[in-house]
């Protein structure tokens, strides 16, 4: 009994149907065929029978895949866990963040601090549902999330089940980006209603998450704008008029761009959330802890409890 039959018997499992696993396991459907085979007669049982929903598991089946599941979703972590392993004994830096200027100004400073140190650095941008991914499979050694208090709740069973936690930097109101010119921009603080007749610019990824906009419900008749490259975005709203919307203390008023500013939005209810994710038991890689202390100065807030 050989560690790749366990996980392909997983595969047949999961997708009824043993073409479907060969093509997922990137091998020939023979070559399946005859490998679950060998483990059935080395086990003296059948584990699969074909019926008109695809192929099943026998009673055997079933109970075998029991015992064995755990064992399978352990071995799935593995490349996780060698990375986090090569991480800690090199200077490596992942990290997965959203669009907001501070954690790249942060990721910056470390870069600055360790250059010519063979390096070995990635800096993926993007929201928080991919970033959670990145981080519990590894291609980043920690996100940056920034997620409404709707969705908090939710966004901690969701950690726990991908066994990962999450630290928090500080809660935040929303505010909106707009040029320096718009009407809005010398206001201290605004609300939804002002936002009428203006287009809305959304950054979103290529899988079409954006930050946190859908939460605002902002009525009417409004255009909305998407976009996936942050650089057009405030090109676009210069030249549109439109406005962006944001968390107060992850902009400055300088950052970034100069003709951009950033009002206040208020009376909306909404608190952002803003920390950053880590895999549970993990002792992090010096390059990283020097990035959380980096970007907790740089929002100049205090270090929370878990």
């Amino acid at each position: 009994m050989e560690m790749r039959q366990l996980l392909q018997v997983m595969e047949v499992y999961k997708t009824h149907s043993i073409g479907k696993a060969a093509q997922n396991l990137y091998i020939s459907q023979p070559t399946l065929t005859v490998s679950i085979r060998q483990l059935e007669d080395e086990l003296g049982e059948r584990l699969f029978v074909r019926s008109r929903k695809g192929t099943e598991p026998t009673l055997f089946g079933r109970r075998f895949i029991r015992y064995i599941a755990p064992i399978c979703n352990q071995f799935g972590t593995l490349d996780a866990a060698v990375a986090d392993l090569r991480r800690r004994s090199s200077k490596e830096l992942t990290v997965s963040v959203p669009p907001v200027g501070a954690c790249c100004r942060a990721y910056a400073a470390v870069l600055k601090r360790h250059r010519g140190g063979m390096l070995d650095a990635r800096l993926r941008e993007c929201f928080a549902s991919t970033a959670i991914t990145d981080v519990e499979l590894g291609r980043s050694e920690i996100a940056v999330v920034a997620v409404v208090s709707a969705e908090m709740p939710l966004f901690d069973h969701l950690l726990r089940l991908k066994g990962l936690e999450y630290s928090g930097f500080l809660q935040t109101p929303p505010a909106i980006s707009v040029s320096r010119d718009h009407p809005l921009a010398q206001r201290q603080s605004v609300e939804v209603e002002d936002l009428q007749g203006y287009a809305q610019m959304i950054y979103s990824d290529n899988a079409g998450n954006s930050m946190f906009e859908d939460a605002l419900h902002i009525g009417g008749e409004i255009d909305k704008i998407y976009i996936n490259s942050r650089a057009g975005l405030t090109e676009l709203m210069k030249v549109t008029g439109a406005f962006g919307v944001t968390a107060l203390k992850l902009e400055r008023q300088d950052d970034d761009d100069p003709d951009i500013c950033i009002v206040p939005l208020t009376g909306t209810g909404i608190e952002v959330h803003v920390g950053w994710v880590r895999r549970s038991g993990i002792t992090l890689g010096q390059l990283a802890e020097e990035y959380i202390d980096l970007l907790r100065g740089l929002l100049d807030v205090e270090e929370q409890a878990d």
